[in-house]
C-alpha cells in the first residue's frame, strides 16, 4: 500500500501503508515476548510523531 500510495501520488495508500507498518512491528515486538504494552505505546507514539505535521517527514514540498 504504501508503494501504491507513492506510485498514484496519493498520500492516504501511502500513510494507510506506513501504519500497517507499524502495526507489524509492534506485533511482531509482542511476539518476540516483549511487553505488550511497551511496545503497543512506543509505536503508537512513533505513529503519532510520524503523523504531526511539522515532523520533518512529512513535510510537503511546495511547487512553485
Amino acid at each position: 500500500m504504501t508503494y501504491a500510495g507513492l506510485e498514484r501520488d496519493s498520500s492516504f495508500w501511502f500513510f494507510l501503508g506506513v501504519s500497517l507498518i507499524f502495526l507489524f512491528a509492534a506485533v511482531t515486538l509482542r511476539y518476540f515476548r516483549r511487553r505488550p504494552r511497551l511496545s503497543f505505546t512506543v509505536t503508537s507514539a512513533l505513529l503519532v510523531l510520524w503523523y504531526l505535521p511539522g515532523f520533518p517527514c512529512t513535510k510537503r514540498s511546495s511547487a512553485n
